[in-house]
């Protein structure tokens, strides 16, 4: 009868102990580049990428077929909205000046990869098209950067290099 006290305090002893670590928070940073401002109208009319990414955990490659979720390295916004801001911010310092009327240039983007597998290597695969009146041109950007350390907020600056190197493509086809 005397165990029974002491064993339900050793298990709520136990139970106290067993917290979930805190979560890490982490955003995409904009670059900045080689300020061109080629002062051309532009809009960037959307940004999509697959759902499997708009998530609040970070997700690394594991494998060809396999991928890990960091469940306490989360995105500090929501993932789509983040990458949208950072690509108007780049563009922003390298174009001029975003303007809603007259567009010379009606800019989309579809990503279809931005992560990063265990050996530190982050990827970023996009697709996007530049509008300029009747023409439109569509483009593949495919890139990798190795991240300079496996923890993860290297993995994010890794991240943030590889949006501002394809901001830096856009605004060169911009600039033809």
């Amino acid at each position: 009868m005397t165990m029974r006290p002491v064993l339900i305090g050793l298990l709520l002893t136990l139970a106290a102990c067993t917290t979930s670590p805190d979560n890490r928070y982490y955003t995409l940073s904009p670059s900045p580049g080689a300020e061109q401002t080629i002062h051309r109208n532009w809009e960037l009319s959307a940004v999509t990428i697959p759902e499997l990414l708009n998530r609040p955990q970070i997700i690394l490659k594991s494998g060809a077929n396999r991928i890990t979720i960091q469940e306490y390295d989360r995105w500090a916004e929501p993932l789509d909205a983040m990458i949208t801001r950072i690509l108007n911010d780049n563009l922003t310092a390298r174009i001029g000046l975003h303007s809603e009327a007259s567009e010379d240039y009606r800019i989309s983007v579809t990503i279809d990869e931005l992560d990063a597998d265990n050996d530190r290597n982050v990827f970023l695969n996009a697709l996007w098209t530049v509008r300029t009146g009747e023409v439109t041109r569509n483009y593949r950007f495919q890139r990798s950067e190795h991240a300079k350390a496996s923890d993860m907020p290297s993995i994010v600056a890794a991240m943030s290099i590889l949006l501002g190197d394809f901001t830096n493509t856009i605004s060169s086809q911009c600039s033809l």
